[in-house]
């Protein structure tokens, strides 16, 4: 019969906060030093791509694909900052990591069950927390489209962005991860992303605001001037 753990075995207990809300944006507290991203892993699409093209930030790992989403994270081929491309599983499964950022959700909007979009959402979590089980994981609410893309395809709307980040706050209190509101750290007063910011209108910013989280749950959020990017070239100018 098991009766559990011997006295002499090793138990790594992880306790919960039973005051957090997870539902609920980290709240803000001091920046911290690029060194603090330095054991993370950032995975997702061409958000996370503008990081490894401007040369923002001093993370440990960058991991994207424009076409990447929910369903196929795991297994995608991503391009990889630290030039070893591979797949998430890949990662997760040969490295060690401290923080786990998850910035997924643009190539959804289309989906037309997004209900089918947080079940996913909520089984990719779950398998970092069994791959990487001392990482402290993160959900990036996705980040808005400038006015004159709002609307432009019919599904790329900032009010389906807010319905989308509300179910990421929800897979989130499931999962008991936290949640990055993303949307309104970037947006201007009307609740658009600045059409200064932006070389096409969604997520390929010309002004990076990083979002950090310190092990006491508070958030940094910083802003950098970095090179305008074109679009045509797919490089800095």
């Amino acid at each position: 019969e098991n009766i559990g753990p011997l006295p002499s075995d090793t138990v790594v207990v992880h306790k919960v906060p039973i005051y957090y809300d997870y539902s609920q944006q980290v709240p803000e507290a001091s920046p911290v030093s690029d060194s603090y991203f330095s054991d993370a892993l950032f995975v997702g699409d061409t958000r996370v791509q503008c990081l490894d093209l401007y040369g923002v930030g001093n993370f440990q790992t960058l991991l994207y694909g424009t076409s990447i989403d929910v369903t196929t994270a795991l297994s995608y081929s991503c391009k990889s900052s630290d030039g070893t491309d591979g797949t998430l599983n890949d990662k997760v499964s040969l490295n060690q990591y401290g923080k786990i950022y998850i910035n997924l959700g643009m190539n959804e909007l289309g989906w037309s069950n997004p209900d089918t979009f947080a079940t996913n959402y909520r089984l990719l979590v779950e398998e970092l927390k069994i791959k990487q089980p001392n990482a402290v994981i993160y959900i990036c609410g996705i980040m808005p489209v400038s006015l004159n893309r709002d609307g432009r395809v019919s599904y790329i709307t900032n009010d389906r962005i807010q319905k989308y980040n509300t179910l990421l706050r929800t897979v989130a209190t499931d999962t008991q991860v936290y949640y990055l509101d993303c949307y309104d750290g970037i947006a201007d007063e009307e609740g658009y992303l600045p059409s200064e910011q932006t070389s096409d209108g969604t997520a390929k910013i010309n002004q990076t605001r990083e979002t950090a989280v310190t092990p006491a749950n508070v958030q940094t959020v910083s802003s950098r001037d970095v090179a305008p990017y074109d679009s045509t070239t797919m490089q800095p100018q």
